[in-house]
């Protein structure tokens, strides 16, 4: 795997660097590296970047459509085009389609950001998981 590639794809997935989350849902307390994002580019391992950062930005946000509707998800990247909101598309490792929004020169302010993803999925009637799944870090959810 190209040196180059791991660093790319880890500059658009910053995120907590104290631990990372699996398929199977596990929270894994140990700091992300490159030999985690590599494994995860070779398709060996599942790596979960959590976005949500102690100060409550993050520098990107997905929606995640769990049904394989591309009718659904184009409406999506539309709205958001419709805001000029440069948006982008991937398959999901299982049911449908990812679409992620990059931050550029600083972070976005979570609350802002969910609230945007929020009323986009909103206005067009259509039900999607939204990460960061909250606005700020908390005793309940310390890591987001």
């Amino acid at each position: 795997m190209d040196k180059e590639i791991i660093n790319s794809f880890s500059k658009l997935f910053i995120g907590r660097a104290d631990c990372w989350g699996s398929i199977e849902g596990k929270a894994n307390k140990e700091p992300v590296t490159e030999e985690h994002y590599r494994r995860h580019l070779e398709k060996k391992v599942s790596l979960g970047i959590y976005p949500l950062l102690d100060d409550n930005t993050c520098w990107f946000a997905v929606i995640d459509i769990d049904v394989r509707d591309w009718q659904k998800t184009l409406a999506i990247r539309e709205a958001f085009r419709n805001f000029n909101i440069a948006v982008y598309i991937s398959l999901s490792k299982s049911k449908g389609y990812h679409i992620w929004l990059f931050a550029d020169e600083q972070p976005f302010i979570a609350s802002e950001v969910r609230q945007v993803m929020v009323g986009v999925l909103r206005k067009l009637g259509i039900a999607a998981e939204v990460f960061p799944k909250q606005d700020k870090l908390d005793q309940m959810t310390p890591l987001g």
